[in-house]
């Protein structure tokens, strides 16, 4: 299924109608979140099915995508401590 949409002002931002057989055939609502998503030099929409339950779900989601686990808070925690303790030793010169 494809249609063409024009991009409308909506306030100081732009923005799309959505035809109503999309939002039928996806059963979306006006309260409804989508995620966004660049891909074969267009867009893609998708629902959003999973409310977050804690504030901290995006940061953890960012973190699997980006590479970083519990052993990665491990480093920069000890590199952390490595820079305080350097900060503390009076032969190196401080910023």
């Amino acid at each position: 299924m494809t249609a063409n949409v024009n991009i409308i002002r909506v306030g100081n931002s732009q923005g799309i109608i959505i035809p109503a057989k999309f939002l039928k055939k996806l059963s979306l609502t006006e309260k409804d979140s989508l995620e966004i998503s660049e891909c074969d030099g267009g867009f893609s929409l998708k629902k959003v099915t999973t409310k977050q339950t804690n504030p901290f779900d995006a940061l953890d989601k960012w973190n699997l995508e980006h590479g970083y686990n519990d052993s990665s808070l491990e480093e920069i925690s000890d590199y952390i401590e490595n820079l305080r303790s350097c900060r503390s030793n009076k032969e190196i010169v401080q910023w």
